[in-house]
């Protein structure tokens, strides 16, 4: 997937890029995605985050004034994921009830409230 990053301003800007997908691209690069500059081929660090309508990835980029970059988001599949993720381990009721130390995920048990 390629995009175009555009500074049209007559000033550089340094910021993080945007890149908002549909939801369908998520099963694409979910097992992980790199981002490349297409003509000078630089690798930048770059984020994933699930949004309401699809996903989005980050990453910072510096455009000088006027000036135009094209960046490949290219899936890369690792054995060990470098692509940074954000997990929210809050239910619904946005309570942080689930255990995150170990590689199994396990609700707690219940507290129980003694009656009097």
């Amino acid at each position: 997937m390629k995009f175009k990053l555009y500074n049209p301003f007559d000033y550089a800007q340094e910021d993080f890029a945007q890149l908002i997908m549909e939801s369908w691209h998520y099963d694409l690069i979910k097992d992980g995605f790199e981002v490349r500059d297409v003509d000078s081929g630089e690798l930048y660090i770059s984020q994933l985050r699930q949004a309401p309508r699809g996903v989005i990835v980050s990453f910072p980029v510096t455009l000088q004034a006027g000036e135009e970059k094209t960046v490949h988001i290219q899936v890369v599949k690792r054995n060990n994921l470098k692509t940074a993720y954000r997990n929210d381990y809050v239910g619904s009721d946005r309570m942080m009830d689930l255990d995150v130390t170990s590689n199994h995920l396990r609700l707690h048990p219940p507290i129980s409230i003694p009656r009097s």
